[in-house]
């Protein structure tokens, strides 16, 4: 089989989900493009096979026929071919150490942050926070969750009332992963520690999101499961807490809100069901609806709702400047929540503004692998405190303010891939 048909056939089998078929044509034509896609597959991830076709027609110039030289109607300039500098290929951020006994330790860990979160107090509205950045590739989501503990203990009265789950080589000691089980267990230990009929739950995630509404949980070589609407849903109901405030920062997080909302529930997404998120990438600090919304908004005002409409207005101007479509942020509040809500905040007492700093990153394991994406698809950079492996490709739209969508169906495979995958 020709590396052009070998290729177009395995990122169409890729593209309509047929994995197993994918792995026959594999194996029984030893296609290095096919073998690229199957080893970076993730389910809902067409794009890939956009990259597949892609690959593929660069392959007719670059692999031999059968009884020809070469495949090509010119021949490269071998000094051209000499000359030319090998790019690195970046890889995955992965845990550091042995994987196994990280896994086994997450039980302990949990536990351990739970058991410095100070209890509710009987007849009065205390708020829980609960930060999930699950994506261990970009420092961006590790950044916001970092800084909504900050920002949440520090304005809004959560003091040893928050705990953070996190995907991240540099943190995996210091913080329990970012897993749809240690999710489950820290929502359950946070109710046992509220007074159930009063306090709240802030959960704020911050992910990758995908076109058929599943969060991205990614920490090679861990197998860990995605998280859909249904699954939160049921660990929030397993939890049994009542009163919640739910704020989603990812790409079709709006996907979200049917199964979330409830008379007692706040949810605020990042976008809505069929629109991408902006601001991620191996470069970016903040994504464009954290920083409107954290780091501006709530530093403005102590009323998520007030919070919500500064922020979303903050992120439609950035978006109309870099001639993006709308992510168009949803917010959607329980019949009964309002004035409970409302009690909440006439609690806060007035607190000084709480300043965004990143932290500092090392550059062993940098890397990036957006959506599943093989690593040519994307520009080789370095991390934010090494020098980088190759100077940024910038596109009109900007590299520094791409959103990475993990895509599915058609929708991903008919795009460019610098066009579908923002990050």
């Amino acid at each position: 089989m020709q590396p052009l048909l070998r290729g177009l056939l395995a990122g169409m089998l890729l593209a309509s989900g047929a994995s197993l078929l994918v792995s026959t044509v594999t194996s029984r034509f030893d296609s290095p493009i096919a073998s690229e896609i199957v080893r970076h597959r993730r389910p809902g991830c067409a794009a890939i096979a956009a990259q597949a076709e892609s690959q593929a027609l660069q392959a007719v110039s670059t692999e031999p026929a059968p009884g020809s030289d070469r495949w090509s109607a010119e021949p490269e300039d071998p000094e051209e071919t000499q000359t030319r500098p090998e790019e690195p290929t970046p890889v995955a951020r992965a845990v550091r150490g042995s994987a196994e006994a990280l896994l086994y330790a997450q039980r302990d860990r949990v536990d351990q942050a739970l058991a410095s979160i100070v209890p509710g107090t009987p007849g009065k509205i205390d708020a829980f926070l609960l930060a999930f950045a699950s994506d261990a590739n970009e420092d961006v989501f590790r950044n916001e969750a970092l800084y909504a503990q900050r920002l949440f203990a520090e304005r809004f009265g959560m003091r040893s009332r928050t705990l953070v789950l996190l995907n991240h080589p540099d943190s995996s000691e210091h913080y329990p992963l970012a897993t749809l089980s240690n999710l489950r267990r820290a929502l359950a230990g946070i109710g046992d520690r509220m007074q159930r009929d009063e306090d709240l739950l802030l959960l704020f995630a911050t992910t990758h999101g995908a076109e058929d509404h599943w969060l991205y949980v990614d920490f090679e070589p861990l197998p860990l499961d995605q998280i859909d609407p249904e699954s939160l849903r049921d660990a929030l109901d397993g939890a049994a807490i009542d009163w919640r405030v739910l704020v989603l920062s990812a790409c079709y997080s709006g996907g979200f809100i049917d199964a979330l909302r409830s008379p007692q529930t706040l949810v605020i997404t990042s976008a809505r069901a069929d629109r991408s998120s902006f601001g991620c990438g191996s470069q970016a600090e903040l994504t464009y609806f954290g920083r409107a919304f954290l780091v501006d908004a709530l530093n403005r005002t102590q009323s998520l709702t007030r919070a919500f409409e500064l922020a979303r207005r903050r992120v439609a101007r950035m978006e109309k400047a870099e001639d993006f479509d709308a992510s168009d942020p949803q917010m959607v509040i329980g019949s009964s929540f309002r004035a409970h809500l409302a009690r909440w905040e006439s609690t806060l007492t007035p607190a000084p503004k709480v300043t965004f700093e990143p932290p500092s990153v090392s550059a062993p394991g940098c890397g990036q692998r957006d959506c599943g994406i093989p690593p040519a698809a994307s520009p080789v950079r370095g991390c934010r405190d090494s020098r980088p492996t190759q100077a940024p490709t910038l596109t009109a739209t900007g590299v520094r303010a791409r959103r990475c969508a993990i895509a599915s169906g058609a929708r991903g495979a008919t795009q460019p891939v610098v066009a579908r995958c923002r990050c």
